[in-house]
C-alpha cells in the first residue's frame, strides 16, 4: 500500500495521519486512512520549562557531596583510632565535644597536648578544611570564587604574625567575633567576613604533628602522618567534559574552541567566503589573493576586527565604495585569533609565542585549558617555556574562550592547509570550505542520507550519531552505545516517533512518503526582511551596552544577569518598583534572591517564554502570585496588595506586557495566541530537523519533506477544520478558533499536513515571498478540498481517534520539597506534627504573630511592625528589626502533613520506635492500589512517592508475580493506578474513557482522554464546560471501572469489568 505519513511534531506531542496515495507520478492523497495522538512529558518543568534532569541534577550533587563527607569523616576517625588518637568507645569520644577546638589547635603548637586533645584538633580540622581552588571550577562559578578569593586574600593580611589559620581564629574567638565564612553586607558591598584556604589547612596540620612529635613519638609516626594527611588532603578529580563526535572524523573528539588551529581554521573558512561588493554598479567579486592575505594578517593579530577597518585596510581612502558581503546591520565585525592576541602580549609570551609552531600552540593552549591547579601550573609555564614569575600568573589568570568547535583536531589538520594554501584558479577565488574539505580527502562537506532503507527505525543516536554526546551512565543499553541528544525534549521525542512509526510500519508497511510540520513562518518579503535585520541590530546593540554596564558593575555576563538588567530597566517609568507590592528595587539588590523574574501569565497555562510575559518582581510577591494570572491573584485586593496600585504602576509598562494585566489577559492570549509557545516552538523546530533526517532512514530522503506550520493553520481554517473541535462561547455558538485544549487537534494538524503537496508549498511561499502586502489567506481563497468527502473522513476519524498517553510507572520523582522542618511535637489526631522552619523577617504577613519563636523583645517589636496597616511602613519596620537585632530570621511554626526522618541504626534502617528528628513536606503520590475490603466493597490506599521508594516496596514492587496480584499490604488486588493510566467507566450503557489526572487520599481524579491544557484552572473556571471527575473506589465499582490500555495507534485493549 502507498501512503504518505504526516507527523505534527511538538515537544510533548506527535498528532499522525495516514494518508492513501493513488498510482500517478507523483502520487497525490485520496483517502484518510486513520490518524491519531499521542501525549508525552517533555523532560521539563511545566512551571519555568527548565530541564528536569537539571533540577534533579543540582540536589544530587549536594547528596553525594554529603555523602562523601560523611565517608571521609568516618574513615578520619577510624584512622585516628587506629593510631591512638581518639577513644574507640562513641561516649568517651563524646565527652571531648565540650573541648574548645580552636584553643586546641593553638595550644598545641606550644604545649604538649593529651594524644586524644590532638585528636580532637586534627578532627576539627578535616571538618573545617577549607576552599582549594580549581581553574576549572573556578571559571564556572564565577563571581561567587571571586568572593571566596578576595576572602581569602583579606583574611591572609588580616592573620598578621598568626603562626597558623588555627591561632589566628582563637584570637578571633578572643575578640568575641566569629570564626565562620558568613556573607555580609548587601548587593555590591555583599562579601565574606573572611575564610579560609585549603593550604593553610595542610600547613596547620604540619606544623601540629612537628610540634606534638616532641611528646608522643611513639604515636606520630611517618606512616601515621602519611595516612591521616592523605584522608584529610583528599579530593575527587572533576569528572572531564566529553566533547560531542566530530562532524568529519566521527571516531574523534571536537576540539576545544580556544586552540589557535580552530580559530585560525575559523578564520580562513570566513575570510575565504567573503565577496566584495562595489557600491557604485552592485557587482560582487571574490578576494584577490593579496586582499585575503592581508585580511588574514589583520584579523590574527586581534581578537575581533570592524569591516570598516578591513575596508579600510584593503581600500584607504576609498573605503565607502565598497561593502563586505557579510557586512549588515546586524554583524559588523569578524572574528579573529582571540587565543593567539591574549597569549602573544608582553605580559605574556611576548615574542616567544611566534617563535612556536601552530602545534606547540595547540599542546600549550591544552595544558592551559586541562591544567586544575594554579600552582602547579604556573610552575610548569616557568620551568617549560622559561616564563617570570609575574609572567606565568598573568598567563595562569587568563580566561580563553569556552566550548568546542564542530571538528576534531586531527579534522583541523587536514582541512586547515588546503584552506591556507589552495587557491580556485578558475573562478580566481580562495579555496571555501565545501571544496576545501575535498581536497582534504573527504567526500562532502554536506551529512550523507542512507544509502539502503531500513525495516524500522533505528535508535536515533545511531543515526544522528553527530548530534549526540556519550551517556557511558545511561541504563539504556542503545544510550550508552549511540550516546544521547542533551536537550530532553528533542531526546524524548525522537524516542516517541521511533516508537510510533515502527508501530506504523508494523501495521501498514513503510510510508512512501513522509511530510514532517516545522515551526517555520512562511518566507518573508523584502520589507519583512528588512524589519527583522532592524530589530536584530538594535537588539545586538542594547546587549552590547547591556554587556559594557554589567562589566562596570562586576556582574557576571550571562543571558540570565542581561535579562534581569533589561526587565530593570524597563520598570524606570513606574519608579524602578515592584509591581505587583510596590516596593523598590534597587540596583544594588537586583541580583539577589530578593528580586525574581515572574511569568505575568503563567508559564504552566501559556508556555510563553517570551520577554513580553516577564517582569522582575519582588520574592515575596511572586511566591504569593503563585500560578495565577495578575488579576486572579491580585484582583481582590487581599493581603496588603492594591488592585489599582497594580494597574496603575502597570499602565507605565510597554503596551505587550500592560495588556496582560487586562481582566480577560489569559482568554484574550487563547484567542490571539500572538506569540504562541514560545519556547515549544524553537524545541520544535530543532526537533523537526533532525527528525527529517532520522525518518531518511525508513523513507528516500527525497520523499521527506517539511511543511511550514502556517500554511497548515491557513488549510484548517479554510476547511473549516478548527470547528470540528471547537469550544463553545458564552452563547452556546461555536468558536471558531483552534481548541487546544483538545489533544485531538494534533491530529486535525496532522490530516491537513497530510495532504500539502510540494506544489502547494512552492505556490503560497513564492506569492508571499514576492509582496509582504499581499494578504497570505486570500491565497487560499479558492482552495478546493483536496477530495470531495475529505472533511466528513477527518471528522469521522476524529470521533474515533483515542487520544494514546505515555504512562510512567517508575516511582523515580522528587519525593519531597526542598525545606527541612524540624518536629515540636506531634503527631496529632489528624496525622499532623507542630514542625518549625526558619522564616525571614521581612517575609512575615499580618496574622503570623502566633506562629513566630523568639526572644520576647523581639517578638514585641515584630507584632507591633505587623499591627500597621501601611505595606511599606511595615517593611520598612521589619527590615530596621531586622538590623537593629542583627537577625535575618525568625522560627516559624506551623502545623503540617509531612513525611518524617527517623534515626537509623547500624543496618541503616530506620528505628520505627525512635522520635523523628526531621520532616519533610510530601511532593507527590506515586499510585492508588484499589482491593476488595473486608466488608465485600471496593477500597484503595494511597501509595506516595516517598513510600514507593523505600526498600520494602522497592523489594514489594521487583517481585513481579505478587505485584500484579497483591496491594503492600498482601491484599488481592483489583488494579493500580498511576496517573495517565487509562480507565474505562460505563455511564447509561456508554463507555467513557478516563485518564488518570491526579491521586489523593479517598480520591481519583479523571478527566476524558482527550482533555488537555491547565486542567486545574479549567476545572475552577466557570466558563470551562471541562471539569474533573472525582471518585472513590465504591463509586469507581458502581460505574463498572477498570482499568484499560491504549496502544500507541490509539487501540483500546480493554479486559472488561469484573467485580
Amino acid at each position: 500500500m502507498r501512503y504518505r505519513l504526516a507527523l505534527d511534531l511538538g515537544t510533548n506531542s506527535i498528532g499522525w495521519a495516514v494518508v492513501l496515495l493513488d498510482e500517478q507520478n507523483p502520487p497525490q492523497p485520496v483517502r484518510l486512512i486513520r490518524l491519531g495522538s499521542r501525549i508525552y512529558s517533555d523532560g521539563r518543568n511545566p512551571k519555568d520549562g527548565s530541564s528536569l534532569a537539571a533540577e534533579r541534577r543540582g540536589p544530587r550533587q549536594m547528596r553525594r557531596r554529603r555523602d562523601r563527607y560523611l565517608k571521609r569523616r568516618d574513615h578520619f576517625m577510624l584512622a585516628l583510632i587506629e593510631c591512638g588518637l581518639m577513644p574507640p568507645f562513641e561516649a568517651a569520644r563524646k565527652s571531648l565535644v565540650p573541648s574548645n577546638p580552636y584553643f586546641l589547635r593553638r595550644d598545641g603548637l606550644d604545649k604538649a597536648l593529651q594524644p586524644y586533645e590532638l585528636g580532637r584538633a586534627l578532627f576539627h580540622l578535616n571538618q573545617r578544611r577549607g576552599f582549594k581552588s580549581n581553574r576549572k571550577t573556578d571559571r564556572s562559578a564565577g563571581k561567587e570564587s571571586g568572593k571566596i578569593k578576595l576572602a581569602i586574600a583579606a583574611f591572609r593580611e588580616a592573620m598578621g604574625d598568626a603562626r597558623t589559620v588555627g591561632e589566628a581564629l582563637a584570637r578571633r574567638l578572643d575578640a568575641g567575633k566569629s570564626v565562620r565564612a558568613r556573607l555580609i553586607g548587601k548587593g555590591k558591598e555583599e562579601h565574606y567576613e573572611l575564610y579560609v584556604d585549603r593550604q593553610w589547612i595542610e600547613d596547620e596540620f604540619d606544623a601540629l604533628w612537628v610540634s606534638q612529635r616532641r611528646f608522643h613519638p611513639e604515636l606520630l609516626t611517618d606512616s601515621a602522618w602519611g595516612r591521616l594527611k592523605g584522608i584529610l588532603t583528599h579530593q575527587r578529580p572533576l569528572r572531564p567534559v566529553v566533547a560531542g563526535k566530530c562532524f568529519l572524523e566521527p571516531d574523534e573528539r571536537r576540539a576545544p574552541a580556544a586552540l589557535p588551529s580552530a580559530q585560525l581554521f575559523r578564520l580562513y573558512q570566513e575570510v575565504n567566503h567573503l565577496r566584495v561588493e562595489t557600491l557604485v554598479d552592485r557587482r560582487e567579486r571574490p578576494l584577490r589573493r593579496d586582499e585575503r592575505d592581508s585580511l588574514v594578517k589583520t584579523l590574527a593579530e586581534s581578537p575581533k576586527k570592524g569591516f570598516e577597518i578591513l575596508r579600510k585596510t584593503l581600500f584607504g581612502a576609498n573605503r565607502e565604495a565598497f561593502r563586505f558581503t557579510l557586512e549588515s546591520e546586524n554583524r559588523k565585525e569578524l572574528k579573529g585569533c582571540d587565543t593567539a592576541c591574549k597569549l602573544a602580549r608582553k605580559e605574556a609570551f611576548g615574542a616567544q609565542w611566534h617563535r612556536l609552531s601552530l602545534e606547540e600552540q595547540d599542546e600549550l593552549v591544552l595544558l592551559l585549558l586541562d591544567s586544575e591547579n594554579e600552582a602547579a601550573l604556573q610552575k610548569a609555564l616557568m620551568e617549560r617555556y622559561g616564563l617570570g614569575e609575574a609572567q606565568a600568573r598573568h598567563v595562569v589568570g587568563i580566561n580563553l574562550e569556552e566550548g568546542f568547535f564542530r571538528f576534531s583536531l586531527k579534522a583541523i589538520r587536514k582541512v586547515l592547509p588546503p584552506l591556507r594554501a589552495l587557491w580556485n584558479d578558475a573562478e580566481n577565488a580562495p579555496l571555501t570550505y565545501d571544496k576545501a574539505i575535498i581536497a582534504a580527502g573527504y567526500a562532502a562537506h554536506t551529512i550523507q542520507l542512507p544509502d539502503v532503507l531500513l525495516s524500522a527505525l533505528p535508535y536515533y543516536g545511531e543515526s544522528l550519531w553527530r548530534y549526540t554526546q556519550d551517556a557511558p551512565t545511561a541504563r539504556n543499553p542503545d544510550e550508552r552505545k549511540w550516546g544521547r541528544i542533551a536537550n530532553p525534549s528533542v531526546h524524548i521525542g525522537l524516542n516517541q516517533l521511533r516508537k510510533l512509526v515502527n508501530a506504523l510500519i508494523e501495521k501498514y508497511g513503510p510510508p512512501s512518503q513522509v511530510v514532517v510540520e516545522l515551526a517555520r513562518e512562511l518566507k518573508a518579503g523584502l520589507e519583512e526582511k528588512k524589519r527583522i535585520r532592524q530589530a536584530q541590530a538594535e537588539n545586538t546593540e542594547r546587549n552590547r551596552k547591556i554587556r559594557a554596564r554589567l562589566e562596570e558593575i562586576g556582574q557576571r555576563d550571562n543571558a540570565e544577569n542581561r535579562l534581569r538588567l533589561k526587565l530593570f530597566d524597563e520598570l524606570e517609568k513606574p519608579g524602578s518598583r515592584c509591581i505587583y507590592s510596590g516596593k523598590q528595587i534597587s540596583l544594588g539588590r537586583l541580583f539577589s534572591n530578593d528580586c525574581q523574574i515572574d511569568h505575568i501569565l503563567p508559564f504552566s497555562k501559556t508556555l510563553d517564554d517570551g520577554f513580553n510575559n516577564k517582569l522582575l518582581v519582588h520574592r515575596d510577591a511572586n511566591k504569593y502570585k503563585s500560578n495565577r494570572t495578575p488579576f486572579e491573584a491580585f484582583g481582590k485586593s487581599l493581603d496588603g496588595y492594591d488592585w489599582e496600585q497594580i494597574v496603575d504602576r502597570a499602565s507605565r509598562l510597554p503596551k505587550d506586557k500592560r495588556k496582560r494585566f487586562e481582566l480577560d489577559a489569559y482568554e484574550s492570549w487563547l484567542r490571539h495566541e500572538a506569540d504562541f509557545l514560545a519556547r515549544q516552538l524553537t524545541d520544535t523546530a530543532y526537533l523537526a530537523r533532525v527528525a527529517k533526517q532520522y525518518l531518511a532512514s525508513i523513507c528516500s530522503g527525497k520523499q521527506v519533506y517539511v511543511s511550514p506550520g502556517r500554511l497548515t493553520s491557513m488549510l484548517r481554517g479554510k476547511w473549516g477544520l478548527d470547528r470540528i473541535l471547537a469550544p463553545y462561547d458564552e452563547n452556546g455558538e461555536l468558536r471558531s478558533i483552534k481548541n487546544r485544549n483538545d489533544h485531538r487537534h494534533h491530529a486535525i494538524d496532522a490530516a491537513v499536513i497530510g495532504v500539502t503537496d510540494r506544489s502547494l508549498l512552492q505556490r503560497v511561499a513564492t506569492l508571499a515571498g514576492r509582496a509582504r502586502e499581499v494578504d497570505t489567506e486570500r491565497l487560499l481563497a479558492n482552495m478546493p478540498w483536496p477530495w470531495d468527502s475529505y472533511r466528513l473522513e477527518v471528522e469521522e476519524a476524529i470521533r474515533r481517534c483515542v487520544v494514546s498517553h505515555k504512562p510512567d510507572h517508575g516511582p523515580e520523582a522528587a519525593l519531597h520539597n526542598d525545606t527541612a522542618y524540624g518536629i515540636d511535637e506531634g503527631p496529632r489526631e489528624d496525622g499532623k506534627y507542630f514542625v518549625h522552619h526558619r522564616v525571614a523577617l521581612t517575609a512575615l504577613k499580618p496574622g503570623d504573630e502566633s506562629r513566630i519563636r523568639c526572644e520576647t523583645p523581639l517578638h514585641e517589636a515584630i507584632c507591633a511592625a505587623l499591627g500597621q496597616k501601611e505595606p511599606k511602613a511595615r517593611e520598612a519596620s521589619l527590615d530596621a528589626l531586622s538590623a537593629r537585632y542583627g537577625q535575618r530570621k525568625v522560627r516559624y511554626v506551623e502545623p503540617m502533613s509531612v513525611v518524617t526522618i527517623r534515626p537509623r541504626g547500624k543496618d541503616g534502617q530506620s528505628l520505627p520506635d525512635s522520635f523523628p528528628y526531621k520532616a519533610y513536606k510530601g511532593d507527590s503520590n506515586y499510585c492508588y492500589e484499589l482491593f476488595v475490603n473486608e466488608r465485600g466493597r471496593w477500597d484503595g490506599e494511597l501509595i506516595t512517592t516517598f513510600r514507593a521508594n523505600q526498600t520494602a516496596y522497592r523489594k514489594f514492587s521487583e517481585n513481579k508475580l505478587r505485584f500484579r496480584r497483591e496491594t503492600a499490604a498482601g491484599r488481592p488486588l483489583l488494579m493500580r493506578l498511576c496517573v495517565n493510566d487509562m480507565v474505562a467507566l460505563e455511564e447509561g450503557g456508554v463507555r467513557r474513557l478516563m485518564r488518570v489526572a491526579q491521586l489523593s487520599e479517598g480520591k481519583i481524579v479523571l478527566a476524558e482522554h482527550f482533555e488537555g491544557g491547565p486542567l486545574r484552572d479549567r476545572d475552577r473556571s466557570a466558563g470551562d464546560p471541562f471539569k474533573y471527575m472525582t471518585k472513590s473506589p465504591g463509586v469507581l465499582r458502581e460505574l463498572k471501572a477498570r482499568r484499560v490500555f491504549v496502544t500507541l495507534l490509539g487501540q483500546v485493549l480493554d479486559p472488561g469489568f469484573r467485580s
